[in-house]
């Protein structure tokens, strides 16, 4: 509990230091920028970190972060007394401060508890995760390296990482406690920022005297964001209290999680599971099946694409980008917003008159990439389509085109140098463009279980651009929506036309394959998004043309399924091509979840206070039940992650190596508090060896993921090598003989029939320190391991665990 009050507090201290600035670039918000300052000051704070550690200015360490820290106190304090209106606005925003700082503190300890019931560092890619974070708090230099490939930078984007490592140094907090408190803070950050960008974006359009409304709009978008989920968990429900009308699971797609009971017809294709004999769904993760449309029917299993809402995510528990980037994408949502509600037109020389606009923009959208690149294009765009919208207030199209264009081109420019140190790193890794994507697509029950109520509920923007008396419908306005869906359709014509195609079975596929592979039900998905996707434009341009506060919320509401049709035509080719669209899927939908989760309540509460009060309850009713139904999943899946919360509270991520295996949790212990920071420590390569007929090692599994690598993602210490897959995926193809001769080195260590061949391998690979722990002594069997405490001096001793320190070459006597 201390650990959590320490990692809180520091939290609220970056939040309370963002104030200033918050209230420069949010003054019109009603909070004025309050629920987006923690947000705001750990984005400037671990830049800032991350640059000065680069020239050498910072120390490693907790000092390191403190005085990072303190220096942005510097500048904050130095931008509050430089402002004349700094107390005047914080009087005003008091009562959002205090909303900002509550809701806060519900949403990271509420968070933090059910952690604490499943808090464990062990499944999916959070070792890799555990692995980033790491490395941010022990690299003696920066960039940091790569603890999985010892010698050289991390090739990641790794900012996330990186303001993970802020809160958890400067808090002093054990890494493997600051892995799920981190996890708590985007949590909570997440929800009230996107609290107070749904307040702005509803005052802005319901104005002051509907300030009941407000709260509303912004409690909306918190539970949309944070905690519902696809309806199709109303249907895993029912089947765990043995509703199994397959014929009614077919009816909605979802026939793959029906229970096939014992009466049961061939055609059943479901879970041959037990009815649940508790109130939730207690089959082991019944949750992750909702994050694979695939597991829903018709063939259950068989994964091609990755759907996540971002309550799954944190249910999970992965630190990953794309989760640790939901509070930066809202700030960002919020910066555009910002910029639009502002007067006058926009051009580079505006940076002139304000300088610090000019940094924040910079950092703000430069941090989009460094924490997760596949978000810098899409809001990076929606900045452009802010400015372009205020501009085009003011003045002619190709003017305010230009303008809007050197407007963002000087902080572009500028987020090139400031974030180089990184970007030199980063590898391209198996990414080969865009494609077209040539298979059949989501079920459109598929798209109406898992999107429907943030898509339904965004839907009465439209009725804002019906046409009213003096205000026709002009044709240019429906034919510049229509750009909308048809320039998407008429690349991917062109792409495929062009055999730049493929689907799941097949790569490279021309224009005839593309069409007739999809089928009746694949194109009908398209005409579906295609259809709302034009009205949604319409709206969007028929109200930015009006000046209409809700041209906002229209146009996140069209980005939002913009972002979904494009999945259904186009995929960026990368490591996962034969499975195509898989992580486009995954990223793009993902943030069209936030972006619609925003626009949503807004515009489904100024529905409901402009309609008439008689009219009011046929919308709410029907819209409470999609809320209902889509809150079902985090209602039964919360206890079924945690067994009914009887598991053991803990918030160490690495309680359960203390539990079963305490010499590995001491290994780490000792490891953390006296091996060099730079420093490499050879351990299992991942392989399985075994001793064959005359003694000598023969391979027996090549490996490639598991829990080997658990030395350098669990001290951020750098071991020769790591997971090879992810190696490759994050530096390309052509590491992989590299990856390779590192391995067969390893090997060499723990299979050496001699210990001037120990040594040798050791110093090729620049090693210091040998672990032999049970991991080793599983891969490495038959007594193959040499006996090292003969030649090597033993560091380390607990229970099986053993740690020896290696002499060099010349220390080593000859036979």
């Amino acid at each position: 509990m201390t650990e959590a009050l320490a990692f809180w507090g520091v939290a609220l201290v970056i939040a309370a230091l963002a104030l200033p600035l918050a209230f420069h670039l949010f003054a019109r918000f009603p909070d004025a920028g309050a629920g987006l300052s923690f947000t705001l000051g750990l984005t400037l704070i671990s830049t800032g970190y991350f640059l000065l550690r680069v020239v050498g200015a910072l120390p490693a360490g907790r000092g390191g972060f403190i005085l990072a820290i303190a220096l942005f106190a510097v500048a904050m304090v130095v931008l509050a007394l430089r402002d004349r209106r700094f107390l005047a606005t914080l009087r005003r925003s008091l009562r959002g401060l205090t909303v900002a700082a509550v809701l806060f503190s519900v949403l990271f300890f509420g968070y933090a508890f059910v952690r604490a019931h499943s808090p464990d560092i062990a499944h999916t890619e959070q070792p890799m995760d555990f692995l980033y974070l790491n490395a941010m708090l022990v690299s003696p230099d920066y960039p940091p390296h790569d603890p999985w490939f010892a010698g050289e930078n991390a090739s990641y984007y790794y900012g996330g990482y990186l303001q993970a490592a802020v809160l958890t140094g400067a808090a002093d907090v054990w890494p493997a406690t600051g892995f799920n408190l981190s996890l708590a803070a985007v949590f909570a950050s997440a929800g009230v920022a996107a609290a107070s960008l749904c307040a702005a974006l509803a005052r802005w359009l319901l104005g002051a005297r509907a300030r009941r409304w407000i709260p509303v709009a912004a409690a909306g978008g918190v539970l949309l964001l944070l905690f519902a989920g696809p309806l199709a968990s109303i249907f895993e429900l029912a089947s765990a209290h043995g509703a199994s009308s397959e014929g009614a699971y077919t009816a909605f797609g979802v026939e793959g999680l029906v229970r096939c009971g014992v009466g049961a017809g061939d055609s059943c294709i479901g879970q041959p599971l037990d009815p649940s004999e508790r109130w939730f769904p207690t089959d082991h993760w019944a949750w992750w099946r909702m994050s694979r449309m695939s597991y829903w029917g018709p063939q259950p299993g068989y994964t091609d694409v990755i759907t996540e809402v971002p309550f799954f995510s944190f249910l999970l528990g992965d630190l990953h980008p794309h989760v640790m980037a939901i509070p930066g994408i809202i700030l960002a949502l919020a910066l555009s917003a910002a910029l639009w509600r502002g007067r006058g037109p926009l051009s580079w020389r505006e940076h002139r008159r304000r300088p610090l606009w000019l940094l924040v923009v910079t950092l703000v959208f430069g941090s989009l990439a460094f924490v997760n690149t596949w978000d810098v294009i899409t809001f990076s765009t929606v900045i452009f389509a802010a400015v372009l919208a205020r501009n085009l207030r003011a003045g002619a199209p190709i003017s305010a085109i230009t303008g809007a264009l050197s407007y963002l081109a000087v902080p572009a420019l500028l987020a090139l140098a400031a974030y180089s140190p990184w970007i030199v790193d980063l590898s391209s890794g198996s990414v080969g463009g865009l494609y077209a994507y040539s298979d059949s697509g989501t079920r459109i029950r598929h798209v109406l279980l898992f999107w429907g109520t943030i898509v339904v509920l965004s839907l009465p923007v439209i009725a804002w651009a019906l046409p009213r008396p003096g205000l026709p419908i002009r044709l240019r306005q429906l034919a510049l929506a229509f750009l909308y869906p048809a320039l998407p359709f008429l690349l991917w014509i062109i792409l495929a036309g062009a055999g730049r195609a493929a689907g799941i079975f097949s790569e490279e596929a021309g224009l005839g394959d593309a069409f007739s592979s999809r089928g009746a039900g694949g194109w009908l998905t398209l005409a579906f998004y295609a259809a709302v996707l034009w009205l949604l434009a319409f709206a969007t341009v028929r109200l930015a043309e009006r000046r209409h506060s809700g041209a906002p919320v229209a146009g996140l509401a069209t980005l939002g399924l913009l972002l979904l049709y494009g999945t259904e035509l186009l995929f960026i080719r990368d490591a996962l091509f034969f499975v195509p669209r898989h992580n486009t899927v995954f990223k793009l939908s993902y943030q069209a979840w936030i972006v619609l989760s925003i626009a949503s309540p807004v515009v489904f509460v100024a529905a409901l206070r402009l309609a008439a009060p008689r009219r009011r309850l046929f919308l709410a009713a029907p819209a409470g039940l999609l809320l209902a139904g889509s809150l079902v999943f985090a209602v039964t899946m919360m206890p079924n992650r945690t067994d009914g919360f009887r598991e053991a509270v803990s918030l160490d991520g690495l309680h359960f190596v203390d539990f079963y295996h305490p010499d590995e949790y001491a290994l780490i212990e000792w490891l953390a508090e006296n091996v060099e920071l730079d420093a490499v420590v050879v351990e299992a390569s991942g392989r399985v060896w075994r001793t064959g007929d005359e003694g000598q090692a023969l391979l027996e599994d090549p490996g490639g993921y598991g829990s080997f690598g658990r030395v350098g993602f669990r001290t951020g210490l750098q071991v020769p090598v790591g997971w090879p897959g992810h190696e490759r995926t994050w530096r390309g193809k052509e590491v992989a003989p590299e990856v390779d001769r590192r391995r067969d080195l390893v090997d060499a260590v723990y299979t050496a029939s001699g210990r001037q061949e120990v040594v040798r391998a050791l110093e090729e690979l620049g090693a210091t320190y040998v672990v032999v722990g049970r991991e080793e002594r599983e891969r490495y069997r038959g007594g193959l391991i040499p006996a090292f405490e003969t030649f090597l001096d033993t560091v380390f001793a607990e229970g099986e665990v053993r740690v020896y320190r290696a002499p060099t070459l010349e220390e080593v006597p000859t036979r």
